[in-house]
């Protein structure tokens, strides 16, 4: 591989390796609090724009998980898909569509915010080849946050 400036990639182990461990799933979920709830909803709790995680612990294996924070973009949930607007005034928005008809487009922004346009103000729609969810947020995580958030994540079943 060679010199790789990667900080994520020199301090995490390999996945393998990561799903043989445990963490402390109250610790996870003070993790998920400041680093995913601006955008994942867990039991009503967080901002709702990207999927919601209360029962991720029953849809995704651990290594499912750590796959998902460390590379969004190997999987991008369906109807989450982000786009790109270019806007006939001239301003880009960039969200995920959460309804779209002939004559109005409701973009769902990050943090929650919602945007109501009309579909006759836009001039033309991208989509995104990556995740609205950025790499590296595990970058500013030590392994062992990173494992307790997994652990966290696996406790959220479906009841």
């Amino acid at each position: 591989m060679g010199g790789s400036t990667n900080a994520a990639a020199k301090k995490l182990a390999p996945i393998s390796d990561l799903i043989k461990l445990s963490g402390d799933a109250k610790n996870g979920a003070v993790m998920f609090a400041n680093n995913c709830s601006v955008c994942h909803q867990v039991n009503g709790e967080g901002m709702d724009f990207g999927p919601k995680l209360s029962e991720i612990g029953s849809k995704l294996p651990k290594e499912g998980q750590y796959l998902a924070i460390l590379h969004p973009d190997a999987g991008i949930g369906f109807g989450y898909e982000g786009w790109d607007l270019k806007m006939k005034d001239g301003s880009t928005l960039s969200g995920i569509i959460a309804s779209k008809t002939e004559t109005d487009i409701i973009l769902k922004m990050p943090g929650g915010i919602t945007q109501n346009l009309k579909t006759s103000a836009v001039k033309s729609m991208k989509q995104m080849q990556n995740s609205m969810m950025p790499s590296g947020l595990a970058d500013g995580m030590s392994q062992k946050e990173l494992v307790d958030l997994v652990e966290f994540l696996t406790t959220l079943k479906k009841k």
